[in-house]
């Protein structure tokens, strides 16, 4: 049952472009100390962490924080 009127692809799509956004950001933010591939790699491990997360709404947070996390105790 789709929830506020969005459906399972639409919601997915707008997860997406959230982990899209966060990895760019990151991305930005931690230039002068990793790769462009160590930040995307450990957006990736945080967003495949909450693959079978049925409540979808702070997967992008969740994976920011935890992106975050393993960037700086790299």
């Amino acid at each position: 049952m789709p929830l506020a009127g969005r459906d399972d692809a639409a919601a997915r799509s707008s997860e997406d472009a959230a982990i899209d956004h966060i990895a760019s950001a990151l991305t930005s933010e931690y230039a002068g100390s990793r790769s462009d591939r160590e930040v995307v790699a450990a957006v990736t491990v945080a967003h495949q962490r909450y693959a079978d997360a049925p409540i979808r709404d702070l997967v992008p947070l969740l994976v920011e924080r935890d992106a975050r996390r393993s960037l700086s105790t790299r």
